[in-house]
């Protein structure tokens, strides 16, 4: 039945169905993120404001029991004799967060994110998709968004 609905039955799933990838991907992205201390120390902020921009999610984490996580991808990030040292936050991402659904898996945010989108073009490149994350770094409205 599906066969003749045009489904090719016969090919396994893609990157973004396949469970161990998406494992893959999440403990990636878990690994990688930061906790609120060393993001705190990186932004020259208290850990009290990074704590209070998490909850209205103007910054995006992770919960892990008692602690969150904050993914890098939301920040811009420079090495530093071998270490990532956070130099700002990518600009306004306070108002692309909130917008997005609380239920989203943290895979999914990262990947729309950061990947190009068919629906963000610049006049420079219009036949180039960019990513959200690369729209947003090249101080474009985010309301398309």
């Amino acid at each position: 039945m599906l066969r003749s609905g045009g489904f090719d039955v016969d090919a396994g799933p893609s990157p973004e169905d396949d469970p161990i990838g998406r494992a893959a991907a999440y403990s990636a992205l878990l690994e990688t993120a930061l906790s609120i201390k060393a993001v705190a120390e990186g932004l020259g902020r208290n850990e009290s404001r990074i704590r209070q921009r998490l909850l209205p999610r103007t910054l995006y984490g992770v919960r892990r029991g008692r602690n969150w996580l904050l993914p890098l991808f939301q920040f811009q990030v420079e090495e530093r004799q071998g270490t990532r040292a956070i130099r700002t936050v990518v600009p306004n991402v306070e108002h692309v967060f909130p917008a997005l659904s609380p239920e989203l898996n943290p895979v999914t945010v990262w990947r729309w994110f950061t990947s190009p989108s068919t629906e963000l073009m610049t006049d420079e490149a219009p036949d180039q998709a960019i990513s959200p994350r690369d729209w947003l770094l090249a101080g474009r409205d985010p309301k398309p968004l």
